[in-house]
């Protein structure tokens, strides 16, 4: 049965009075526009950013986790800068609870409303217990209200997506010892009011790897399952009505694939960014709205951390990171015309920096790119904007 219940008091939650970071404009680039360094070194603390999110005042927030190795224990982090890369405000969000971390956010106005996981219980050969984590932020940082549940021993929480209506879609997993692996839904609304709660109907041992809400109400869910006889992965994508009923499936062919990105064009075909093994080629494929193969998988010139989103004139476009150049130099690259996947756009990438994720900013020609500084002892993260095409 799943439990919804209040997890911690506003008062817990609070700005770090002494910030681990920093933000700062580097020397070292010259030309390029000022944006936050967040670094750490002689510590035993360390930081992961899991979700970079563009919020309604053109701000974008980055959020993750904290973890210190001597404790151990990790703690939920978030950092607003404006869009010259100015910091705002950071915070850090759990402490008090036994583990935690934000792993994807979706913004409702200025502020906006984060999901990852609480209470992470840690014995000999795994986890054996977790909940899933929501929390709704203002847009000055502030707690607002925070909400987690189980569907099981380890339940997740991965995605959040806004719905047509002003609510929100939570997708998450679910592991419970002797049983398959499973994914769940939650729907919510800004004041945390809890509407459907459902298991969801997908493939044994299946892993989500990629979220989307369609205009009326259904989503789709993609990621990866395990397919006999020979134990191959194959990518699996489904769409599901607005009360979490399933309505087709669909189990790629393209071996060692999954779905890695999926949104609907402006024509209504759904369009999948496939990855498959380290380094290979992404695919792009077509499907109808009724999971029909409209086009099969095409190579693209990406590699790794396809994002697929709509730009100023509704249309989609296709980002991620060329690995033409090698590895000592990937370079980011763009399909900005997904009738062509093949034809690859260079775009200026990160000096001295390993790209780990990619963050486009709904409705406009802006790419959000954070990357990956090591020098020494140190390393840093560094956020940067590009204006395409």
């Amino acid at each position: 049965m799943t439990t919804i219940s209040t997890l911690f008091k506003r008062t817990l939650f609070a700005a770090l009075a002494l910030p681990l970071f920093a933000l700062a404009a580097p020397d070292d680039d010259p030309g390029l526009p000022p944006y936050p360094v967040i670094g750490y070194g002689e510590s035993d603390i360390a930081r992961n950013i899991d979700t970079a999110t563009w919020l309604g005042d053109a701000s974008v927030l980055l959020a993750g986790g904290m973890f210190d190795a001597a404790g151990p224990t990790s703690w939920g982090w978030m950092l607003k800068a404006d869009g010259s890369g100015k910091r705002i405000w950071e915070k850090e969000l759990g402490k008090k609870a036994k583990s935690a971390h934000l792993a994807a956010a979706s913004a409702t106005g200025d502020g906006a409303l984060l999901v990852g996981t609480v209470n992470e219980v840690r014995e000999m050969g795994g986890f054996v217990h977790a909940s899933a984590w929501i929390v709704a932020v203002a847009a000055d940082g502030r707690v607002q209200w925070d909400k987690s549940f189980t569907f099981g021993a380890l339940t997740r929480a991965h995605y959040v997506e806004p719905t047509q209506n002003g609510s929100f879609l939570v997708l998450g997993s679910v592991r419970e010892p002797g049983k398959n692996d499973g994914a769940w839904v939650v729907r919510i609304d800004g004041a945390g009011h809890v509407g459907l709660q459902k298991n969801l109907d997908v493939p044994k041992d299946f892993a989500p790897t990629a979220f989307t809400v369609m205009s009326d109400g259904s989503f789709l869910v993609g990621g990866n399952v395990i397919t006999p006889p020979k134990e191959e992965i194959r990518g699996w994508i489904g769409r599901f009505g607005a009360d979490g009923k399933p309505q087709w499936s669909h189990t790629l062919a393209l071996k060692s694939a999954q779905v890695a990105a999926a949104k609907v064009a402006a024509d209504g075909a759904i369009v999948l960014a496939l990855t498959t093994e380290q380094d290979k080629p992404v695919n792009m494929m077509r499907l109808n709205a009724a999971g029909k193969t409209l086009q099969a998988p095409v190579k693209t010139g990406l590699c790794k951390l396809p994002a697929l989103w709509r730009k100023q004139n509704g249309e989609l476009q296709l980002a991620g990171v060329n690995c033409a150049a090698g590895k000592a130099a990937p370079s980011l690259g763009l399909v900005a015309d997904l009738a062509h996947p093949e034809r690859l756009q260079q775009l200026e990438a990160l000096p001295g920096a390993e790209i780990t994720l990619l963050a486009p900013q709904p409705g406009r020609n802006v790419l959000g790119v954070l990357g990956e500084r090591s020098s020494g002892d140190k390393t840093s993260s560094v956020f940067v904007t590009r204006t395409l095409p």
